[in-house]
């Protein structure tokens, strides 16, 4: 199964309800248990996906196993939340306030000034993603051991059965573009920027270029 960046993805009924834009993964177990659909004709914001609603996967197409109906429900990927200030804090965050001071003299001149009051409100973003997972974009660059610029992450193969991530693809050039498949496990560390890979850039060059299998 592959998720490659971009792809559409489609209902049951075959209605487009956008392309993928970032894959859920634990940074340690590599399980994938949601995808990120981004805006569509459907969506007004982009969806979290549970895995397990996929159907099938495509180069270029995802058929999940539900209808468009069925995502009425789903959560937004982010959302705000609106949390009250803790007065109690020393740092508080301050807004300007509608309010103004009456005339007042500054260097030889009248003018006037805001009156700042702390809000009473912060708005904090949360992403409707599992504890401890990381919305890995495609497209997010890879690094070597030795912290070189490898390339892209175009493409995340995962296993059927067991939801987990078993290679990555990575995509480098543009108008000769290669592309190397990277087990899993060679990832040191994964954030939402990108990932880095426990081998230096020498070893990876020396990989052979990635062939698909319908190539």
């Amino acid at each position: 199964m592959k998720f490659i960046n971009g792809a559409e993805v489609f209902s049951s009924g075959n209605e487009k309800l956008g392309n993928i834009e970032r894959v859920v993964l634990h940074p340690e177990t590599n399980e994938v248990s949601h995808l990120v659909v981004s805006k569509g004709f459907i969506f007004k914001t982009d969806k979290v996906i549970p895995i397990e609603w996929v159907d099938k996967a495509s180069e270029d197409k995802v058929i999940l196993k539900k209808s468009e109906t069925a995502y009425e429900d789903l959560p937004d990927f982010e959302e705000s939340l609106f949390l009250p200030i803790d007065w109690t804090q020393p740092k508080r965050q301050y807004v300007r306030s509608a309010y103004w001071y009456p005339s007042y003299p500054f260097w030889g001149r009248t003018g006037t000034a805001f009156v700042q009051y702390p809000a009473h409100y912060v708005t904090q973003k949360m992403r409707n993603i599992p504890a401890d997972s990381v919305a890995l974009e495609e497209g997010a660059k890879v690094y070597s051991r030795d912290e070189e610029d490898l390339g892209d992450v175009e493409e995340v193969l995962v296993n059927e059965e067991h939801h987990t991530a078993t290679h990555i693809i990575v995509s480098s050039g543009l108008l000769d573009k290669t592309q190397k498949m990277i087990p899993t496990f060679w990832i040191k560390s994964v954030n939402e920027d990108g990932l880095y890979l426990s081998i230096d850039e020498e070893l990876y060059e020396n990989l052979p270029e990635y062939q698909p299998a319908d190539a």
